[in-house]
C-alpha cells in the first residue's frame, strides 16, 4: 500500500516536471526563438557610394617660357568671374617686382578701407555682438585659407578683417583718426613704386569662364568633349593618373558650370541609373549632408556585365567643385517613405484572396494574423512598405504600433504564443 502511494506520488510529480518543461520550453521558443518588432513610419534613402573622376571643361593658362608662376600678380583671385580676353595676370622681371605689385595693391586695399570708414564713422550702427561674430568667422576662414595656401583669398580675408577691426573701435565709442594713417600709407606707396615696378607684359584670357590659379595635371587626362565617347572599361575613373605639369603652367579658366562625375556601380544598380534621372550627388569631403541635383547622362555596360560606368552632369560650381578631381561620392536615387520593417519579416504568399502577395504575421493577443503590405523598397536589410490614406483604411494592412514577427519558423495564420 505504502509503495503504491509512493508510485502515485513520483507520477505526480513526473506530470508537474514535464508540465513544467513544456512551459519553459514554450517560453524559450517563444522568448527567444521568436522575435518582433514594431513597425513605425520612417523614410529610407536609396543609395550607392563609389569612387568617381571628376571631368572639367578647362583652358590651361601659360605664361611666356622665360618667366615662372613666382614673377606673375594674379589681377583675379581664385574662381572669379574672368572675360575672354582680359588681363589675367602682370609679368614682372623678377619675383621682388610681382611682390612688389601685390604690396601696393593691399596699401590701396586698405587706403580705400580706411576713406570709406572715415566718411561714414558717425552712421555706424551696428552691433558690437555682430561686428565680433563677423570677425570671428573671418579669422577662422583666413586659419584655411592659410592652411591650403590660397594666396589671393589669404588677401581678400585681410582685406575685410582691417575694416571689421576698425569698424569695432568705432563702434566701442573710441576717438579714431584715420588722417595720420591713410598719409602714411600713401608715403609708403610712393616709396614702394619708386623703385620702377612696371611689368614687363600681361597676360589675357583666351576665353571667358572662372580663373583658378592652381592645376592638378589630371585637365587632359579625360577630353571633355568626348567624354560620352571615352571608353572607360578600358580607363577606370579610380586609377587615372595626372600628366607632369610644365613649369610654364600657370592656371586655368573653367569654361563652363557644367561637369561631370565618372563613376563605375555595380550592374545591380542598372534599374536606378537610367539616362535621364534626376539625382542628388553628396561629396563626403564637402560635408555629409550637403548634396547638390544632378542627373544621369548615360550608363555603359562593361563586357563583364558585372559593372556599369555611369557618367553624372551637374551644373553647379563653385571654388569647392572647382577643385575636386578624385573622389569618394554617394549617389542619392530615391527617398523612400512608408511602414519601414526588417527584410526577414516579409513573406509571400500565393492565396489569390489576398490583393497583395506580399505579407507579415502580426501578433495580436496570444495568435498570429496575416498582414498584407506593399514593399515599395527592399534591400538585404530594409523593407518599406506603402502607406497612403488607402492602407490607413484597411485593416488587413500593416499599420504603426504592430507587433511584427521577424525571426520565427513555423509560422501560420491563427498560431497560440505566449
Amino acid at each position: 500500500m505504502k509503495k503504491q502511494r509512493l508510485t502515485k506520488k513520483a507520477l505526480k510529480i513526473a506530470v508537474v516536471l514535464g508540465l513544467f518543461g513544456v512551459a519553459v520550453g514554450w517560453f524559450i521558443c517563444e522568448k527567444f526563438v521568436y522575435k518582433y518588432e514594431i513597425a513605425e513610419i520612417g523614410e529610407v534613402k536609396n543609395s550607392a557610394e563609389t569612387v568617381g573622376f571628376v571631368v572639367r571643361d578647362e583652358e590651361i593658362l601659360t605664361a611666356p617660357e622665360s618667366y615662372t608662376k613666382e614673377n606673375l600678380k594674379y589681377i583675379y583671385s581664385d574662381s572669379e568671374k574672368i572675360p575672354c580676353h582680359s588681363v589675367f595676370a602682370e609679368v614682372y622681371s623678377s619675383e621682388e617686382k610681382a611682390s612688389a605689385g601685390y604690396m601696393i595693391d593691399n596699401i590701396n586695399s586698405e587706403i580705400e578701407i580706411l576713406e570709406e570708414l572715415g566718411d561714414k564713422k558717425y552712421n555706424i550702427s551696428k552691433a558690437l555682438s555682430a561686428v565680433n561674430s563677423q570677425v570671428n568667422s573671418e579669422i577662422n576662414s583666413l586659419f584655411l585659407s592659410i592652411n591650403n595656401s590660397e594666396i589671393s583669398k589669404i588677401q581678400n580675408i585681410k582685406k575685410k578683417l582691417r575694416y571689421l577691426l576698425s569698424e569695432r573701435q568705432i563702434i566701442l565709442g573710441k576717438n579714431v583718426d584715420f588722417t595720420k594713417k591713410i598719409q602714411d600709407l600713401k608715403s609708403e606707396k610712393s616709396n614702394i613704386a619708386s623703385g620702377k615696378i612696371e611689368p614687363d607684359t600681361t597676360l589675357k584670357s583666351p576665353c571667358s569662364g572662372e580663373f583658378i590659379s592652381n592645376t592638378d595635371g589630371y585637365e587632359k587626362t579625360v577630353n571633355y568633349k568626348n567624354i560620352f565617347s571615352t571608353d572607360f572599361e578600358k580607363i577606370d575613373p579610380g586609377n587615372i593618373e595626372p600628366e607632369q605639369i610644365q613649369s610654364n603652367v600657370i592656371g586655368k579658366i573653367i569654361k563652363s558650370e557644367c561637369w561631370y562625375a565618372v563613376c563605375n556601380l555595380d550592374s545591380n544598380m542598372s534599374s536606378y541609373v537610367t539616362e535621364g534621372t534626376e539625382i542628388n550627388l553628396n561629396i563626403p569631403s564637402l560635408g555629409p549632408e550637403k548634396y547638390f541635383p544632378a542627373r544621369v547622362e548615360a550608363v555603359r555596360k562593361h563586357s563583364s556585365r558585372k559593372k556599369i560606368t555611369v557618367i553624372i552632369s551637374c551644373n553647379y560650381m563653385n571654388k569647392e567643385l572647382a577643385n575636386l578631381r578624385k573622389e569618394n561620392f554617394k549617389i542619392a536615387f530615391d527617398n523612400f517613405k512608408g511602414i519601414i520593417i526588417k527584410n526577414s519579416a516579409l513573406h509571400k504568399t500565393n492565396d489569390s484572396k489576398n490583393e497583395s502577395n506580399f505579407g507579415v504575421y502580426v501578433k495580436v493577443g496570444n495568435y498570429l494574423k496575416w498582414k498584407s503590405v506593399n514593399p515599395m523598397f527592399l534591400n538585404e536589410d530594409t523593407v518599406v512598405c506603402k502607406y497612403d490614406a488607402e492602407e490607413y483604411m484597411c485593416e488587413d494592412y500593416l499599420q504603426p504600433g504592430d507587433n511584427v514577427v521577424i525571426n520565427g519558423n513555423d509560422l501560420y495564420i491563427g498560431k497560440k504564443m505566449v
